[in-house]
């Protein structure tokens, strides 16, 4: 056999099997093995990243000085330094027993920021580490005081007034510290606290406006989220800062969803500020360093169809150095996950089981250097059905590693550079009967950035990344694919009046230079009333696998969006809120399948012209105050209609759902809560044809805490009570009513 493929073997192989790459049951795929692309274009390391880098820094170190001087010489005013993510914002406390008599945490899951009101704790400062107002406003009677932190004491939460301006921050949307107020993007901040149990690592995402949520069956199976009609791809994934979603999507069943202290969601393109395939938005979930002592936690439950979940933390650490470790394990007999016209069907129950171990160790190096070291390891072994010739397929087993270390220095007062190397992987395995079938992605980037408060109320960042990707399978290797970027971004408050500025330029070795940009203003109509609006862009580059199958003389060209959004944001009181927005996302070269993936040939991906997708987004509700006890009435509902269609055809793009109903309602009463989750979708298709139709769906979930004692809370859940035989993919089934049992310990 010869040493290397031929270029059509090469595109022949590469797309018989991407149905595995993107899919967790394939039907049919073949991949031959013992050949590898040319030597010179492997994975290799580049010193061209380190030079720049260098060359970055010092341009980025001289230009701080001179602002420096400058702010100093002007009125004789002092440029205040930008907030570190790791020391402003809030710090996660639930192992340490932080909580207020009353507080019900495992219901603080979704959460909304039309002006900048989150559950999340406020005990971060303003920009600029001025102290908040002196006027709060009054507190309701019967609640608990704000949440502290443990090193510092409770802080009096600010007038309603003052939102824009000081209360929790987001980093996501921006890459840098920014209050909510100060944003014109539509975002939302998910808190993850440790006494949290869901059915699937979509769960916390199914109650949430302008999301839909794909599942291939068990929670073990593949499953993803689409953000305002966009497909999964369009969504990128990030832990800590890092990428894990490679770019043929990423795979929530390998997330692990109780990971860190909160989970951020930017809705429309982060591209100007991330780079590809985050033309959809952006989901990031978000640690913070653990505090000073030892504490240990953890939760343990019990379900029908044997399901079974454990986790622990075990934390602490001095002033200098803290570090935490958590671990988990979930498991289940499953159900049977695929329909019975499903190539390869078999009539069994579809077993699962996720372990995963973390870490994070954090080191103040000095007063200005802050160093973060983080790493996880995440496996999923689930059973699945399907065919490869005459072969029957066995199980699968997922693996996600991601190691990483972040570095940042107060280079001088206002200044602050920041730097991160991390490489992430994604390993899947396919069993059969004669057999095994193989990939894996990996993922390595660097970055450094500099931080800058330009202005009084102005901070600017500009920063060099570098990603390099990779593709194995079946003795395959992939040449690197290779993206440098400039970019930099602003954000600023004038008044009533907020600007949020953004470009970036990609140069990638596959593609020509490609821009990203956003221009977001906007504008506080009344103390209680804001508007704003964007105009961005995003791009979504194939996956190399599907690069490289395609004929080398037409190949595959990257996806552009192009989003125009507008918003009203309304909050009469501190806990009632209102907020619609409307949509238009144009769609260039859109890359898709033309089947339903259930074998090879109706899995390749391709060009297909043009789509424009419209929307309007409203939601509504009432929520508790940030930092409050839980006593009372709380809920949200949110109506999404969407129009994705195909422009030379006039069809529905596939897996969209055109209208979604969703909400969540929780009472808490002393040391009791009891909630609900309502999830009602109209029907979508699984192909661009819109032949195969999937149905509609309704979930309703019940769930119940009890504050035993101040460190345990136990819980009852029933998810989906109707026990509905709903789907969100063609031929595959959803999670049938499943009971859950479980209790939460966290020491005082």
């Amino acid at each position: 056999m010869a040493d290397r493929l031929s270029a059509d073997e090469r595109r022949t192989t590469l797309k018989n099997n991407t149905h595995h790459r993107r899919y967790v049951r394939p039907a049919g795929a073949c991949t031959p093995t013992g050949h590898r692309f040319p030597e010179s274009l492997m994975f290799k390391r580049s010193t061209c990243a380190a030079a720049v880098m260098a060359v970055f820094s010092l341009a980025g170190t001289s230009a701080a000085l001179a602002q420096q001087v400058h702010a100093q010489r002007v009125e004789g005013q002092t440029v205040h330094p930008v907030e570190s993510p790791a020391s402003q914002l809030p710090t996660y406390q639930e192992p340490q027993g932080q909580r207020p008599q009353g507080q019900q945490p495992r219901h603080f899951q979704t959460q909304r920021a039309p002006q900048g009101n989150t559950q999340m704790p406020e005990n971060t400062q303003a920009p600029g580490n001025a102290q908040p107002p002196a006027s709060t406003q009054q507190q309701p009677a019967g609640t608990q005081p704000p949440m502290a932190h443990a090193q510092e004491p409770a802080r009096t939460r600010p007038a309603l007034n003052d939102r824009h301006t000081s209360g929790p921050k987001m980093i996501t949307a921006t890459n840098m510290p920014a209050t909510l107020g100060e944003l014109t993007s539509d975002v939302v901040i998910l808190p993850t606290y440790h006494a949290h149990q869901d059915v699937s690592q979509l769960t916390p995402f199914e109650p949430l406006g302008s999301i839909q949520t794909f599942s291939q069956g068990t929670p073990g199976a593949f499953g993803g989220l689409s953000i305002r009609g966009n497909a999964m791809q369009d969504t990128l994934v990030m832990i800590d800062g890092f990428r894990v979603s490679p770019a043929s999507g990423a795979d929530f069943s390998l997330l692990p969803m109780s990971y860190g202290s909160r989970t951020e969601i930017l809705r429309g393109p982060g591209s100007a500020i991330y780079g590809q395939n985050a033309g959809g938005g952006v989901v990031q979930l978000l640690s913070d360093a653990a505090g000073p002592g030892t504490r240990a936690s953890g939760e343990a439950g019990i379900g029908g169809r044997g399901y079974m979940q454990m986790r622990g933390r075990l934390s602490g650490g001095n002033d200098q150095i803290t570090g935490r470790i958590d671990l988990g394990r979930e498991r289940g007999d499953g159900f049977d996950a695929t329909a019975g016209d499903y190539p390869g069907h078999q009539n069994d129950q579809d077993n699962w089981k996720r372990d995963n171990i973390s870490g994070r160790l954090d080191a103040r190096l000095s007063t200005a250097t802050h160093l973060t070291v983080l790493a996880m390891r995440n496996t999923v072994n689930a059973d699945f059905d399907g065919l490869r010739g005459s072969a029957t397929a066995l199980a699968a087993k997922k693996r996600l590693e991601l190691a990483g270390v972040k570095a940042e220095h107060e280079l001088s007062p206002g200044t602050r550079l920041d730097a991160k190397f991390g490489q992430s992987s994604i390993s899947n395995t396919w069993n059969y009967t004669d057999g095994a079938d193989w990939d894996k992605t990996k993922l390595r980037e660097y970055g450094l950035g500099m931080s800058q408060r330009v202005l009084p109320n102005v901070n600017g960042r500009i920063a060099f990344e570098r990603l390099e990707e990779g593709y194995d399978t079946q003795g395959l290797k992939s040449p690197t694919r290779t993206t440098n970027a400039l970019l930099g971004n602003a954000i600023g408050t004038w008044g009533q009046h907020q600007l949020n500025l953004a470009l970036r330029m990609d140069d990638s070795n596959r593609y020509n230079s490609t821009f990203s940009h956003q221009i977001g203003y906007g504008y506080r109509l009344a103390p209680n009333l804001r508007v704003a609006g964007n105009l961005s862009t995003g791009y979504r580059m194939p996956d190399l696998a599907d690069y490289y199958a395609s004929a080398e003389g037409n190949r595959l060209k990257q996806q552009r969006n192009q989003t125009m959004d507008a918003g009203a944001y309304w909050q009469p009181d501190s806990t009632t809120y209102a907020k619609a927005v409307v949509y238009r996302t144009r769609v260039h070269d859109r890359l898709t399948v033309a089947g339903d993936c259930t074998a090879a040939v109706n899995c390749s991906l391709f060009n297909l012209g043009r789509a424009t997708i419209t929307g309007l987004a409203l939601s509504v509700g009432q929520d508790t105050a940030p930092g409050q006890a839980f006593n009372g009435l709380r809920w949200q509902a949110n109506l999404d209609l969407v129009n994705p269609k195909n422009n030379a055809t006039g069809r529905v793009l596939p897996h969209v759902a055109k209208r979604t109903l969703n909400g969540q309602v929780d009472y808490g009463f002393g040391d009791y809560s009891v909630g609900a989750d309502l999830m009602l979708s109209n029907r979508r298709f699984s192909d661009e044809a819109n032949q195969r139709r999937v149905g509609g769906a309704l979930v309703v979930n019940l769930r119940s805490a009890w504050r035993v004692s101040p460190e345990l809370t136990a819980y009852a859940d029933v998810y989906n009570i109707g026990n509905r035989r709903n789907a969100t993919w063609r031929y595959y089934n959803q999670q049938p009513r499943t009971v859950m049992l479980g209790v939460a310990y966290s020491p005082r």
